[in-house]
């Protein structure tokens, strides 16, 4: 069962994996303590239950802004920069936010349960296996881990 409708997937894939491109690649935090704090935040409970504001309402960079605003974590003091850096789409964490968001949607467990018992770390161990593999292939995966009597393994 998802979460919403699958008209918002693709949108809400694309704005986690810029947001968390953004928070590594543009911002310098750290993935874990980023997705920590974004599964923590306001804007992971909008995204979960699929508001238009969270995902076509905003970019993922205008997301990470407010994650790190919600939760104390540094900004960088001239915006207007963010805007003539082109982006890493392709990037490992980009990947992992694309993932989770898909994974988010497809379970309908939140974001701070996912991260619970499957850390980021663990998202971003799994890439090499499976960011060529279908979202699907990702979600069995997941799920065996999350239904694991030591979940994060």
């Amino acid at each position: 069962m998802t979460a919403y409708s699958d008209s918002l997937v693709m949108g809400a894939m694309e704005n986690l994996g810029e947001m968390a491109d953004s928070a590594v690649d543009l911002f310098g935090h750290p993935l874990d303590v980023f997705w920590e704090a974004f599964a923590a935040s306001a804007v992971a409970r909008e995204v979960e239950v699929g508001s238009p504001f969270a995902i076509m309402g905003k970019t993922g960079v205008e997301l990470a802004v407010e994650v790190c605003e919600q939760s104390g974590l540094a900004i960088p003091d001239d915006l207007r920069c963010l805007c003539q850096k082109p982006l890493l789409f392709l990037s490992r964490a980009y990947w992992c936010g694309w993932i989770l968001a898909f994974y988010q949607w497809h379970s309908g467990r939140s974001f701070s349960e996912i991260s619970r018992r499957l850390p980021i770390s663990t998202v971003q161990n799994m890439y090499g296996t499976y960011h060529e593999q279908s979202e699907e292939r990702f979600a069995e995966a997941a799920d065996e881990i999350l239904s694991s009597p030591t979940p994060g393994r």
